[in-house]
């Protein structure tokens, strides 16, 4: 949800889409490490598992369904959807993104 509304408050103030999305994904991100760092635990974006990648995609279909005029709501929700899914099935899948040498 924090992507979502990180893209929301962005586009909302006339900030281009593709920034708003860069927006969201700080603003998720950001949370999830001071959340790790205050429960004094390695910060998940710094793990193997897919979880800036999934914000992505769910700010990406959110910025497109509002650039389709579907209602904000509908968007919100099947965005945060979209983000839970690829969340979910990366940790339980082990989905991992490579890594450079």
């Amino acid at each position: 949800m924090f992507t979502i509304i990180g893209i929301q408050i962005g586009v909302h103030t006339g900030i281009h889409p593709p920034l708003a999305v860069m927006m969201g994904i700080l603003t998720a991100v950001m949370g999830g490490i001071i959340r790790d760092v205050l429960c004094n635990e390695i910060p998940l974006i710094f793990h193997k598992e897919i979880y800036a990648t999934a914000c992505l995609a769910g700010g990406v279909i959110f910025v497109l369904l509002l650039f389709l005029n579907v209602p904000e709501l509908f968007t919100a929700l099947i965005s945060a959807g979209v983000i839970f899914t690829i969340r979910s099935l990366s940790v339980r899948k082990g989905w991992e993104l490579p890594r450079f040498k």
